[in-house]
């Protein structure tokens, strides 16, 4: 889902908390590194969703017992490639979010 439609179902406080924090590679996509035939390695972060402070008709569309809203990033391979050896890519990636996902 987009961001737009994070803030609607999960609040802005989730989605800030969840943009703040520092994402690990997922290893469901390229997490063998680059070389590994994937076009693109992808990392992300999540955080429990405080139903708190949402509005009821925000807090009935999430399921029950809680959820955790994830951020996902994508660095493409090709562009880790044209680095070179011994640069570390994440030093230079953009950190773009790619996606946003209820878990």
């Amino acid at each position: 889902m987009t961001r737009v439609e994070a803030i609607a179902k999960c609040g802005i406080r989730a989605v800030s908390a969840a943009e703040a924090l520092n994402c690990e590679l997922t290893n469901r996509v390229g997490g063998n590194g680059p070389g590994c035939g994937d076009p693109f390695l992808e990392y992300s972060a999540s955080v429990d969703v405080d139903v708190g402070g949402l509005t009821q008709d925000q807090a009935d569309n999430l399921p029950l017992g809680g959820c955790s809203l994830a951020v996902y990033y994508q660095i493409d391979s090709d562009w880790i490639e044209s680095l070179g050896e011994g640069v570390n890519f994440e030093d230079y990636a953009a950190w773009d979010i790619t996606r946003y996902e209820i878990q």
